[in-house]
């Protein structure tokens, strides 16, 4: 059953705390609860988020219950002057390994109290100019942790008691007992679990005993209309620390909104759609306490029979073939294109075709085809199972490949893909929308390619295009390493193709101004049989190095190196060509901080597609920690 999860949005450094005494209100002072917008910084990374969080006035004196990832949150306090309300430096926040830390400003160089601008009129606290530090002492900088931005708000509306009326089935209706599978974040922690629910049919009502984490499972109405149930936002859930929590969906733009289940009344499945649903602290604000982002409510075993796929015939020659196409899908900003070039494999056997790759976050899977013996034109039905893709959070996805009818903003299905041929310059190159899609029988896309074409890749000399930087984690002493993440293009400098098992990487390592080529050394990467410099492209060993330089973890010998190097090197041609190299400076810690590891881990991060992103990217992010032991653990974060 669904554990009561810690209901904090900040990931927990540590476990083991001492009791320490905190500036609690007085027993008269006026409790409020306000909104917390924030972004922190520690060992783990960067994060950002909205919570709810008590305020107390008593006089000229405030409080905060300070959001805190070494104790949980902790009450602080300040003198309001005017504008300004002042925290002192040096109030208690928690202990780790044996060191007290307390609450400190920080221009960057400095130890300060804590001072935040205050908009009486607005109800606003706001971060001034400063850091707001976890600090080691008063008197020199050493965090655990910091706030670069930290705003209060007042929290206005009130709850609508219409909304929570008929949430509850009517008496006398008929009840039954389902199965539930989610995956449920909060805390930074990922459960995914399978339990019984209750779920009651009323004419055209349908009532959901859903779970959740603050009173246990808590009844919620929706209105079936065809395959589609919608439950109204803004039901409630229960109350935590003081706030009344409700359910959500989470849809386009961060926008909040009704929750949308699809009903496959066949089967007797109910299947949460593309809105993330919230456990939310607020009517008509953003402030999360947990989410669910799967969802599959059955009746019976919920067991689902998968569709087969595609196996190539044994000895299949293929040929690889550079794709470019228009990646189209859809962020919180409405539809985005990105242009993407990757390789693939086709290979023919008589009339049968079979393309590998094209489904770029399972790129083994296949999808058949037919060609036509006189054109040369390739068909691929629609509907064909690439196979399942779980995320390191548990989460699994099925993906299809689709046909589908022009424009983007409206797809319609169709039920083939085809490719003509131009034999002259041997391109195949399509005039449909292929759809990674969720279903075999109707369009329901996670996004799409336009404009496709695969042109074959010759084994000719080239110079290749120079890596480019995605992340990079700099070595930690507590983690005892870094973690490198590059992009190789699979494209030289004329605009060709490469083929991939000629291409490959190496790292280079300034220091003091002395340029070396780093060699990976069997002495510190287990899974290597010998040393190497050169990575083959195609080279992953599932733990220190990812397919294409998605992911290299490294270790002491660089951490001391001022500037890492990383140059794509090609064989192409029987000739050796090596890109120009591009130099990534070893990120510090805003001036005057020297970080204090509290944690054991080094984050990356990746969408859901597991393509890498920067920390800052805005949306769904998939947060992943390698701890010091060599366990992975990864989050599901909304990042505004």
């Amino acid at each position: 059953m669904m554990r009561k999860m810690t209901l904090c949005l900040l990931a927990m450094l540590c476990t083991a705390v001492s009791a320490i005494a905190q500036a609690t209100p007085p027993a008269d002072a006026t409790i409020e609860t306000w909104q917390a917008t924030y972004a922190m910084s520690s060992s783990y990374g960067n994060d950002e988020g909205t919570e709810a969080m008590q305020v107390a006035f008593k006089g000229d004196d405030v409080y905060f219950n300070l959001p805190n990832p070494l104790k949980g949150n902790t009450w602080v306090k300040g003198t309001l002057n005017g504008d300004k309300a002042v925290f002192a430096k040096g109030q208690a926040i928690g202990s780790y390994a044996g060191v007290t830390y307390c609450l400190a400003g920080s221009t960057g160089t400095d130890i300060t109290d804590v001072v935040f601008d205050y908009n009486a009129e607005d109800g606003v606290f706001s971060l001034s100019d400063m850091f707001l530090l976890l600090n080691s002492g008063t008197t020199t900088v050493s965090y655990a942790a910091y706030f670069t931005v930290f705003t209060v708000m007042r929290q206005t509306q009130q709850p609508d008691p219409e909304q929570q009326e008929g949430q509850t089935p009517p008496t006398g209706a008929d009840i039954e007992t389902w199965n539930i599978s989610y995956s449920f974040t909060s805390g930074g922690e990922t459960e995914t679990d399978t339990e019984s629910m209750q779920v009651c049919f009323a004419g055209s009502s349908v009532y959901f005993n859903f779970p959740n984490p603050i009173k246990g499972n808590t009844w919620m109405r929706g209105t079936l209309s065809g395959q589609t149930v919608t439950f109204a936002k803004g039901q409630e859930v229960g109350s935590y620390g003081g706030t009344t929590v409700y359910y959500m969906g989470l849809g386009e733009g961060d926008v909040l909104c009704d929750i949308v289940f699809h009903y496959d009344s066949a089967n007797r499945i109910f299947t949460l759609g593309d809105n993330w649903l919230l456990l939310n602290g607020s009517l008509t604000k953003v402030s999360v306490l947990g989410y669910f982002t799967a969802a599959t409510i059955t009746k019976g075993n919920g067991e689902e029979i998968k569709p087969d796929v595609v196996t190539p015939p044994e000895g299949l020659r293929t040929s690889e073939y550079s794709m470019t196409a228009a990646n189209i899908f859809f962020d919180q900003e409405g539809w985005v294109t990105k242009n993407v070039r990757y390789n693939v494999r086709l290979g023919t056997s008589g009339n049968n075709v079979y393309v590998q790759g094209l489904c770029h976050s399972l790129p083994q899977t296949w999808i058949k085809g037919k060609r036509n013996a006189s054109d040369g034109e390739l068909t691929f039905p629609s509907g064909q199972y690439y196979g399942s893709y779980k995320t390191p959070v548990g989460m699994t996805y099925d993906f299809y490949f689709a046909a589908a009818n022009y424009p983007t903003t409206n797809p319609t299905w169709a039920d083939e893909a085809s490719f003509s041929y131009d034999a002259q310059n041997v391109v195949y190159a399509s005039h449909d929308l292929i759809a990674l899609n969720s279903s075999a029988t109707e369009m329901n896309p996670y996004e799409f390619l336009a404009g496709v074409k695969l042109t074959k890749i010759y084994d000719r000399a080239a110079t290749p295009l120079a890596p480019v930087l995605t992340q990079l984690q700099p070595y930690s002493e507590e983690a005892q390493y870094g973690c490198l993440q590059i992009n190789i293009p699979v494209e030289s400098t004329t605009g060709e193709g490469l083929l991939t098992d000629k291409l490959g990487y190496q790292i280079y390592a300034e220091r003091d101004g002395q340029q070396s080529l780093y060699t990976f050394k069997t002495t510190l990467y287990k899974y290597l049989t010998e040393e190497m410099t050169l990575v083959p492209y195609n080279f992953s060993d599932g733990y220190d190095f990812y397919l294409g330089g998605s992911a290299i973890y490294f270790y002491d010998d660089l951490k001391d190196a001022t500037r890492i190097g990383v140059q794509s090197v090609y064989t192409g041609g029987g000739e050796r060509h090596e890109s120009e190299i591009t130099w990534i400076d070893m990120p510090q810690a805003p001036a005057g901080i020297a970080t204090v590891a509290t944690a054991t881990g080094t984050a990356t991060y990746t969408d859901l597609a597991g393509r890498p992103v920067n920390r800052n990217y805005k949306g769904l992010v998939l947060k992943t920690v390698r701890l010091a032991d060599g366990t992975i653990k990864t989050t599901k974060t909304v990042r505004k």
